[in-house]
């Protein structure tokens, strides 16, 4: 049997969770995603990650428009698994159904309406107008605000959903799937972390804390880079990974050096794969989400990220995380440099402590929040839509 995942664009990062859906679901199904890119290629994270893409090449013009619809005629599995409220995946998802009838299935990931609510309200003027102008001439990006209402308001016509965290839960309905890693692969490595330190450049001995992601104001890395200002000398170094060349990356890139005078170990984006062998890097993986309308309802992946590896993880209590990080890492309040960087200190200060904690989160990670467990949820998600409604 076959599942169409419908991805709403295959050059960003939806992608992503699209693709941990698909490597979970392939232990059961014939898994393909399908989408369009809407920038250059697949996503360079996962460009060369063992999946199958089926990738329709498309314009931010308002004449892509009928590629959405052309789109529909690709979606050939027995089942079709949406990924996001939003036209260029649940739109044509429901265009597909509309054509053939089948299961389908939405997975809603992160509250994007929200995402785009907020985004409207911190703009004035000219650019608020003109974001508006292009909602509507150009309905089928994914950051428009009408996309976003529309099929947001549409979710109960799905035959399922799914969800990767509990506010979503309880907005939307539908199984928690949690944004799980492969801890197969996602492991301590066994080679000795001085060598793979070398490699890059930095101390054997250096304390170091590493922030994994793009430099979005929400994920709260000015909060982290405050707590390590506020440390002086006892500071550990700071490892940036995934940092991108927009605006905000380059001003808050300058920033962290100028701060902590020049302690700052800077990458930029990473293919999946590398993920392991950078966070392995550092003493502690530091998420510090802020608290927003839109992170209540997103589980930064991160944070498996470094449970999966074993790496001390400190964090910030927004959505679910206080749960999934209980007794194995620490939470302090979100918007609260003092509180991370007491929390940092807390860390250095006993290291039998933080490798007990990483050690229940590796557990505690490979039980609930692994690629198997996923499977294991989907399996549920999936036979209850079968025996509704059996592929014809």
């Amino acid at each position: 049997m076959k599942v169409s995942i419908l991805c709403a664009d295959l050059s960003s990062n939806c992608l992503g969770r699209s693709y941990v859906l698909a490597r979970a679901l392939e232990r059961r199904y014939r898994v393909e995603i399908v989408g369009p890119a809407f920038g250059d290629g697949i996503w360079e994270p996962l460009a060369t990650a063992p999946c199958r893409y089926r990738a329709w090449p498309a314009e931010r013009r308002a004449t892509s428009f009928p590629v959405l619809r052309r789109l529909a005629e690709w979606v050939d599995g027995d089942i079709i698994y949406a990924n996001k409220p939003l036209a260029a995946s649940y739109g044509v998802a429901l265009w597909a159904r509309l054509q053939r009838p089948r299961p389908l299935i939405l997975d809603i990931d992160d509250w994007d309406a929200a995402f785009v609510r907020d985004a409207l309200s911190g703009l004035q003027g000219w650019p608020r107008v003109r974001y508006l102008l292009g909602s509507t001439l150009r309905p089928h990006l994914n950051h428009g605000l009408w996309n976003n209402l529309l099929f947001d308001s549409l979710t109960r016509h799905a035959d399922a959903r799914t969800v990767s965290n509990s506010f979503l839960a309880r907005r939307y309905g539908g199984a928690i799937v949690w944004h799980g890693r492969d801890t197969d692969t996602f492991r301590p490595p066994p080679e000795d972390r001085a060598e793979s330190r070398q490699r890059h450049g930095i101390d054997a001995d250096e304390p170091l804390v590493v922030f994994l992601g793009t430099l979005h104001p929400y994920k709260g890395v000015e909060d982290l880079i405050e707590a390590l200002a506020g440390m002086g000398g006892d500071a550990p170094a700071l490892l940036l990974v995934g940092v991108g060349d927009d605006p905000v990356s380059r001003r808050t890139l300058e920033t962290a050096k100028r701060r902590l005078r020049g302690r700052v170990h800077c990458y930029g984006p990473q293919r999946f794969d590398r993920v392991p062998e950078f966070l392995s890097l550092a003493d502690a993986a530091i998420v510090p989400q802020r608290d927003t309308r839109a992170t209540r309802g997103q589980m930064p992946a991160k944070l498996f990220d470094a449970m999966a590896l074993g790496v001390p993880a400190i964090s910030t209590a927004v959505s679910d995380i206080p749960e999934v990080l209980d007794g194995a890492g620490w939470v302090v309040p979100p918007g609260s440099p003092e509180a991370l960087r007491e929390a940092i200190r807390a860390r250095f200060a006993d290291p039998e402590e933080a490798a007990r904690r990483a050690s229940i989160a590796r557990l505690r990670c490979a039980e609930l929040y692994s690629w198997d467990a996923m499977a294991r949820d989907l399996d549920d998600v999936f036979a209850s839509v079968l025996e509704a409604q059996p592929p014809r």
